[in-house]
């Protein structure tokens, strides 16, 4: 259930365990996101959705010319899998990433489960580019509810930042 921010090709993501009951809903919780938004999961390869999604042939061609990198896709969520039915907001569909950032694509290799990942500041806030403005811009309950924050390669825990 423990959370962590991560780099994307474009901004910071506050990244969960797609199929964890307490990360999903710490989430919603955390960003005061609408339980009818549902949020992009992120996985390191194709054959990583098996479980979860129904591949189709026009998804596999789409795939091989665009990923990884930032480009979402909706398919139809299988019945029998795992994501949370909170994370795709009890929605028959699922929306899917394969991220380019190094950073991210490297933790998605080297764990058994896909990540949700929305944007990790309020919709409020400015994108994050630089770990300088993400320590002073989170807010408060949001920052301290991390337990790890990833920036140029470099994963630190948040008591060190």
């Amino acid at each position: 259930g423990n959370l962590a921010g991560l780099p994307t090709e474009t901004v910071y993501g506050l990244a969960g365990n797609a199929y964890s009951n307490t990360a999903v809903k710490k989430i919603f919780k955390l960003k005061k996101r609408l339980k009818q938004n549902p949020l992009i999961i992120h996985y390191y390869n194709i054959q990583q959705t098996a479980d979860d999604v129904v591949i189709n042939n026009n998804f596999k061609k789409l795939y091989k010319k665009l990923c990884p990198g930032p480009i979402t896709f909706i398919l139809k969520k299988k019945k029998n899998s795992k994501i949370h039915s909170l994370a795709n907001a009890k929605l028959k569909t699922v929306a899917i990433r394969f991220p380019k950032h190094i950073v991210v694509r490297t933790i998605l290799k080297n764990i058994n489960f896909p990540l949700a990942m929305p944007l990790l500041l309020k919709y409020t806030c400015r994108v994050l580019l630089s770990l300088n403005r993400c320590k002073h811009n989170l807010a408060g309950i949001l920052f301290q509810a991390l337990e790890v924050l990833c920036f140029r390669g470099a994963c630190l825990r948040i008591p060190y930042l």
